[in-house]
């Protein structure tokens, strides 16, 4: 279930969110079936500068990674 709503997360972010946009555009640019409190959290949370440090946290963790897993959920013992 977690999987689901980041992914729609993600694409509501990819095709509603210009981060180069002011905060009122960004506001105005809401998907039609969204609420306002909800879309104004997301956007919120977004440009949140705590958010964004742990993003560039994980995208420079995940270009380190050498050896990328392919198994899926399935431990690899057992």
């Amino acid at each position: 279930m977690n999987a689901l709503y980041r992914n729609y997360r993600h694409k509501l972010k990819k095709k509603y969110f210009d981060s180069k946009a002011t905060y009122s555009l960004r506001l105005r640019n809401k998907p039609k079936d969204m609420d306002v409190k909800d879309w104004k959290y997301l956007v919120n949370l977004w440009t949140e500068n705590a958010f964004q440090r742990e993003a560039t946290k994980i995208r420079q963790i995940d270009a380190s990674v050498l050896c990328r897993h392919t198994r899926g959920q399935k431990a690899l013992l057992g």
